[in-house]
Order: C-alpha cells, then sequence, then structure tokens
C-alpha cells in the first residue's frame, strides 16, 4: 500500500523587496504580515510533522489488520493526538496563507503582489491538505469493513496528491518570480 501521507516541506521565505529610496508604510504592513505569517508556517510544520509520523505508525500497514475496531481501539490514543495536530496544522497554514493574501492586497510592487498571492494560494491549499488528512482519519474511525476502509484509503491517496501537487506548483510559480526578478527581492 502506498504512504497515505506525504510530507509536507514548505519552506518559510521572507521575502524583502527592495526599494530605491526606502519603505513606505504599505510596504512596511505587508513584511509584517509575512513575518507573521512565516512564525504560523514554521508552527504548522513542526505540527504537521508530528502528525506524519503517527500516520505512518497507525496508518503504514492498514493492509495487515484483520480486525479493525480492535486495531482503532488499540490505537485511540494516538489517532486522538493525530487528529488535534491536525486540526492545529491547519488552522495554522490557514491563518498564514490569509496574512500572505492580506499582504498581496497592499499597495506594493506588482512582482511582490503576484508573489504574496502566490504564496497565500499555495499555503492555504497546504491547510486543504490537513483538512483532507483529518477527513479521512474521521472517515477511517467510523469505519471497520476492509472494502471500505480501502476505498477510504484510495480516495484519500487520489485526493493528497492532488492537492500537494497543485500547493507545489504554487510553491514553484512563487520561487520563480523571486528569481526572474532577483532585484525586487532579497532573502533576510
Amino acid at each position: 500500500m502506498k504512504s497515505i501521507y506525504k510530507g509536507i516541506a514548505v519552506s518559510v521565505i521572507a521575502a524583502v523587496v527592495l526599494l530605491g529610496i526606502g519603505c513606505d508604510a504599505a510596504m512596511n504592513d505587508a513584511n509584517k504580515l509575512v513575518d507573521e505569517a512565516n512564525v504560523s508556517i514554521k508552527k504548522a510544520n513542526e505540527t504537521s510533522a508530528k502528525g506524519a509520523d503517527i500516520v505512518k505508525a497507525v496508518f503504514g500497514k492498514l493492509s495487515d489488520i484483520e480486525d479493525f475496531d480492535a486495531y482503532k481501539t488499540e490505537n485511540k490514543t494516538k489517532i486522538d493526538e493525530l487528529t488535534k495536530f491536525l486540526e492545529s496544522s491547519s488552522k495554522d497554514f490557514a491563518d498564514a496563507g490569509s496574512k500572505f493574501e492580506a499582504a498581496s492586497k497592499l499597495d506594493v510592487s506588482a512582482k511582490f503582489k503576484e508573489y504574496l498571492g502566490l504564496k497565500g494560494q499555495e499555503i492555504k491549499k497546504r491547510s486543504e491538505h490537513e483538512k483532507a488528512t483529518l477527513d479521512f482519519v474521521k472517515a477511517f474511525q467510523g469505519e471497520s469493513e476492509a472494502e471500505k476502509i480501502d476505498k477510504l484509503v484510495g480516495d484519500y491517496n487520489k485526493k493528497s496528491a492532488d492537492i500537494v501537487k497543485e500547493a507545489d506548483d504554487l510553491a514553484k510559480k512563487a520561487e520563480q518570480i523571486v528569481k526572474d526578478n532577483p532585484n525586487d527581492f532579497k532573502a533576510n
């Protein structure tokens, strides 16, 4: 069985647009939002990594399970902990995505706006992935039949791969903007 969880590697980018004369209030506000978003991303990444370890431990060998009800009972504490991690990381990613999107609406350069908008979409996709994993975990808890669990796993794997691909594509577009406009961006 394929792994049902792909680790999220969201790089924390603190981009600052270089201005010829200096930063104005909108740029300061945008940079503040980016800094706040990066704090949320770091927290979400840490929580998500803890969740990924539990996903691998609990769901890594479902094909070997004969009595799913007993298995869920044995792993209740881990599944409950996973649920909390997924709820937390989803919330933190969503918060970060909203901050990037809010920054993209400020009066900053066009390339910085575009970058911020793409990062906001990407991070919200990361949140969506955590929610999809949470939905899978909850559905698993309510199911006992092997055939239905196999279908849940298959559906989750496809949805998960699609969401991760969308997020990765958005991240690449944002990275390309920085790469194509080195005079407009610098990393802290």
